[in-house]
């Protein structure tokens, strides 16, 4: 993880909520060993038909859209109140093959809890704050239920916001 400064406001939000993410001791990929290795992290919906995709299930961590509170500026303008949101979706299967078909839904809870208790545990917070992303919000939303590219998948999406009084000019 990496200080967030004005140099940063839109990749070091992202760059740090996808190295949390992606530490197998916060949130583990359901489908794989520690002795493997598969991308199951995107910045983008990926090709699910591509041959180098890897499968379900898999996360995508959205850019960060940012926005900045003019009420709550300083005096000289130099320092803001900004808020960071980033959506973390997750995608899972009930269309697979052997011991993995019909699991999408427990791999969904699974994930889902991972992501829950990482974002809610303290120590976390305390680290994404001292790099300036204060937690503000995690609000999780159902799981929809949906038919892409013939494949019966769930999706649930977690909107982070983040917001902290920080320097936005030199």
């Amino acid at each position: 993880m990496a200080q967030i400064t004005y140099a940063n406001l839109f990749s070091e939000p992202r760059n740090n909520v996808v190295t949390l993410v992606s530490n197998s001791s916060n949130v583990s990929d359901p489908v794989t060993s520690s002795a493997e290795y598969r991308k199951w992290i995107y910045s983008r919906f990926p090709d699910v038909k591509s041959t180098e995709f890897s499968g379900y299930p898999f996360i995508v961590i959205r850019s960060t859209d940012l926005n900045t509170e003019i009420p709550e500026s300083s005096a000289d303008g130099k320092s803001k109140m900004v808020n960071f949101d980033i959506d973390i979706e997750i995608y899972t299967s009930d269309t697979a093959y052997g011991n993995l078909n019909g699991k999408g839904l427990s791999h969904m809870e699974a994930i889902s809890d991972d992501l829950a208790e990482t974002f809610m545990n303290i120590t976390n917070r305390n680290s994404l704050k001292s790099f300036g992303l204060a937690f503000s919000t995690i609000e999780p939303t159902a799981i929809s239920e949906q038919e892409l590219k013939q494949q019966k998948v769930y999706q649930r999406i977690f909107p982070l916001t983040f917001r902290n009084k920080l320097q936005v000019s030199a």
